[in-house]
């Protein structure tokens, strides 16, 4: 998309008409001027949104009824990234970070006992925290598992 404004800073790059990742193009924004931008710029939008749900009828029980109904309920939470600009926008970080548990559910409900199951949290935990820290997740658990026992050894 053309004009595309990210506000941290970022903007698509596109090849052959695909996208294909993301640029630092500037620095990002405060959560101040990301307030202010985004009450000038998606506001409006939001509040055409909300004005074109409200001029809808749907036959009651229908899944567009439904759909109506749940914009209209909604509506508050699907506001509040404009009063705060340290909101994100959309919870795709969120998502992603959480899309390989989801995905292997169904593998997990195989654990024969309670403590492989919670074995196998501590250990996702570890990998989760190595990366969040901006670690090797393979050279972390070599250092943990060749120092002593009992030594704790942090992330950060």
């Amino acid at each position: 998309m053309v004009g595309l404004l990210h506000y941290n800073g970022e903007e698509p790059e596109y090849k052959d008409g695909k996208f294909r990742r993301w640029v630092k193009v500037r620095e990002a924004m405060t959560p101040e001027q990301r307030k202010d931008e985004r009450q000038k710029r998606s506001k409006p939008i939001l509040d055409d949104f909300f004005a074109w749900v409200e001029s809808l009828y749907a036959a009651p029980k229908s899944k567009l009824a439904k759909a109506i109904d749940y914009a209209k309920n909604e509506k508050v939470y699907l506001s509040r990234f404009l009063e705060d600009g340290r909101i994100p926008i959309s919870n795709n970080r969120a998502e992603n970070a959480i899309r390989p548990y989801v995905v292997g559910r169904k593998n997990w409900l195989f654990n024969i006992t309670e403590g492989g199951a919670e074995n196998q949290a501590i250990l996702y935990s570890i990998v989760n925290t190595a990366k969040a820290n901006g670690l090797n997740v393979e050279e972390y658990f070599t250092k943990i598992f060749s120092s002593e026992p009992g030594t704790i050894i942090m992330p950060w």
